[in-house]
C-alpha cells in the first residue's frame, strides 16, 4: 500500500509532462508599443493621429522633426511643409496678385496689397513698407499724406535733410561736411537711390533760383553734385557733350562759371561761385543734392 501511494504522484507527473515542442510562446509587449503610436519628436502628434489610423489628415507627416505636425501655423522656412497639409507659404499666393507672404506680401487675401502695389493715403499699408499713412519714412514719397514729402521723416542718411519746394517737389539735401564724409559722383547718385531720389537736374531759372534759396539756409563751404555729366557715348563719354540723363540733353537753361565747361565730366553746382556749375572730375568728394522722382 505504501509503495502505491509513492508511485502514484510520480505518475501524476509524468503524465503532466509535455515535450517542449509541443508549447505556443507568446512573446511579452515590446515596450512602448506599437511605433505608429509613439511620438518620436515629442510634439504631441504620432504617425497615426488621435484616430490611430495611419495616412488620415491627423497623421504627424514627420515624426522625427517637433516642428511638422497637423496645426502647426506655416512660416518661410525654405519649403518646409509645418502643418501637414501638403502645401507651404512659400507656393500658396492666396490672393493671385503674383507674390506670395515669403515674398513680402503682407496681406494674402487682398490682391491690392503687395510690394509691388502703390502705396495709397487711405490709413492702409498698401506696398507693404511698414507705414499706413501715418507715418513719414525718408523714402521719396508723402508717407504721412499731408501733401509734403518726407518732412517729418527721421530715417534719412546722415547729413541729408527733405526740403520741400511747393513748385518743383521735394530735395533731398545733403550737406556731409569736411571733404572726408562727402561722396565722389557714382557714391553720391547711390546715396540718392537708396532713399528714393535721384541727383537733381536744374532744368530752368525758377528751378535755380529755388534751389539757391534752400541753400541759403545751410553752411555752405563745398560743391554739390547734380546731375549733369558728360559720361554718355562714345566710350565713357568725354566729348564734351553734356546731359541729364539719356535722352536729357542740356538743351535750354544753364548756369556755368566763366570758363566751364573747363573737361571734367562730372558737374557740381558750387555755392561759393555764387551758386554757378562747375564741371570737375567725378571722383572729387562733394555734398549732395537729390530731388524726389
Amino acid at each position: 500500500m505504501r509503495g502505491l501511494l509513492l508511485v502514484l504522484p510520480l505518475a501524476l507527473l509524468a503524465g503532466c509532462w509535455l515535450p517542449a515542442s509541443n508549447l505556443e510562446f507568446t512573446a511579452p509587449p515590446r515596450p512602448g508599443g506599437d511605433p505608429c503610436l509613439l511620438d518620436e519628436d515629442g510634439d504631441g502628434f504620432t504617425a497615426c493621429g488621435e484616430d490611430e489610423i495611419e495616412g488620415t489628415t491627423d497623421d504627424d507627416c514627420d515624426d522625427s522633426n517637433a516642428a511638422r505636425f497637423p496645426g502647426n501655423p506655416e512660416v518661410c522656412d525654405e519649403g518646409i511643409d509645418n502643418d501637414c497639409d501638403d502645401t507651404t507659404l512659400e507656393t500658396v499666393d492666396g490672393d493671385g496678385d503674383g507674390e506670395t507672404l515669403c515674398e513680402g506680401d503682407c496681406d494674402d487675401t487682398d490682391p491690392d496689397i503687395s510690394t509691388s502695389a502703390d502705396d495709397e493715403c487711405d490709413d492702409l499699408d498698401t506696398n507693404c513698407d511698414g507705414t499706413d499713412g501715418t507715418v513719414e519714412s525718408c523714402d521719396a514719397d508723402d508717407s504721412d499724406c499731408d501733401g509734403v514729402t518726407d518732412n517729418d521723416a527721421t530715417d534719412c542718411p546722415d547729413g541729408c535733410d527733405p526740403i520741400a519746394d511747393d513748385e518743383f517737389g521735394s530735395y533731398l539735401v545733403c550737406d556731409l561736411g569736411i571733404p572726408e564724409a562727402q561722396l565722389d559722383r557714382t557714391d553720391g547718385a547711390l546715396l540718392c537711390s537708396e532713399a528714393g531720389y535721384a541727383l537733381v537736374p536744374i532744368l530752368s531759372e525758377d528751378q535755380q533760383l529755388g534751389i539757391e534759396a534752400i541753400l541759403a539756409d545751410f553752411t555752405l563751404s563745398f560743391p554739390f553734385w547734380i546731375a549733369l555729366n558728360d559720361l554718355g557715348p562714345p566710350p565713357d563719354g568725354g566729348d564734351g557733350v553734356y546731359e541729364w540723363g539719356p535722352d536729357m540733353g542740356l538743351d535750354g537753361y544753364s548756369n556755368w562759371s566763366d570758363g566751364e565747361p573747363s573737361g571734367g565730366q562730372c558737374v557740381v553746382l558750387s555755392p561759393s561761385d555764387d551758386f554757378r556749375w562747375d564741371a570737375s572730375d567725378c571722383n572729387t568728394p562733394a555734398n549732395v543734392l537729390c530731388i524726389a522722382p
